[in-house]
């Protein structure tokens, strides 16, 4: 394959990622070229030791995924990691889907479980007033002065639920950082 033909199709694989960093990879493409040139090679030869863009593509799109999820590891580009990384071969495919869907139930889960303690606590805290503007409704055994502080530990301890499940979010999408970067150094050493 010729050097025009490996840096067209390479480029158009790269068409998703900001034109700033594409154009930084892609040259530093072109410097293999010309370094291999230099060398004495032909373009076939060290488009052949590169290999095949299309693949290289898909490495690269990863890499720039795991990258920016590093910088800023949100839902958003975790899930961005976790569509790149299934076309990097036929285990990811299912692999990564079952890992980011099952952990993120779990994780939404507990997440929706904390919310509820804390509404818990809200209400615990809140129902000797509210029982005063509506008796038929509002039925809480507990005396007032129990009710009131044990719905404010309560609240707090939601608090302390919910930084705990943001540590646990954060550890989840390391783990899945490091899956991928981990399948990214099996595939570049396959090559």
């Amino acid at each position: 394959m010729s050097k025009n033909k490996f840096m067209l199709v390479l480029s158009k694989q790269l068409k998703n990622i900001p034109e700033l960093d594409r154009k930084e990879i892609l040259s530093d493409y072109e410097e293999h070229f010309r370094l291999g040139i230099q060398q004495g090679r032909d373009e076939e030869e060290i488009a052949q030791a590169l290999g095949e863009p299309n693949k290289l593509a898909k490495i690269i799109k990863t890499e720039y995924a795991v990258n920016t999820a590093e910088k800023n590891t949100t839902i958003s580009n975790i899930f961005k990691i976790m569509i790149t990384a299934t076309g990097l071969g036929f285990f990811n495919l299912f692999f990564v889907p079952i890992v980011f869907i099952g952990g993120g139930s779990i994780i939404f889960g507990l997440y929706a479980l904390v919310f509820g303690v804390f509404i818990s606590g809200g209400a615990l805290a809140l129902s000797p007033i509210l029982k005063i503007f509506f008796p038929q409704n509002v039925h809480n055994p507990l005396n007032p002065l129990l009710s009131i502080p044990l719905g404010i530990v309560v609240c707090f301890l939601s608090y302390y639920l919910f930084k705990g499940m943001n540590i646990l979010s954060k550890k989840f999408g390391k783990f899945l950082l490091n899956y991928i970067k981990g399948n990214i150094n099996i595939i570049k050493n396959n090559k």
